[in-house]
């Protein structure tokens, strides 16, 4: 299956999958419960999958979600590189 790399999901996958990415723990912990690739799941419940994180809840998310995640990491101040740079962790 191919995804279209829209600007929200490009912001989202590379805090998300990137290790040399910033992102804040509790940041990275609030996206992927936002993420709904498994259903809309409360926290408790997503920490027993697969040790905490699955990717897939995230890449088979709803467009929807992809949103939702996109803007947290946006009001939080989270860019991609290029755009002078992530302005959290500096």
């Amino acid at each position: 299956m191919s995804y279209e790399m829209t600007p929200d999901r490009e912001l989202v996958v590379y805090y998300m999958r990137n290790e040399k990415a910033r992102i804040e723990d509790e940041d990275f912990e609030a996206v992927y419960c936002l993420a709904d690739g498994f259903g809309r799941l409360p926290p408790e419940e997503l920490a027993g999958i697969n040790g905490g994180y699955d990717w897939s809840h995230v890449r088979d998310s709803s467009p929807q979600a992809w949103a939702e995640m996109a803007a947290y990491l946006r009001e939080r101040g989270y860019e991609l590189p290029g755009n002078d740079g992530p302005k959290i962790g500096r």
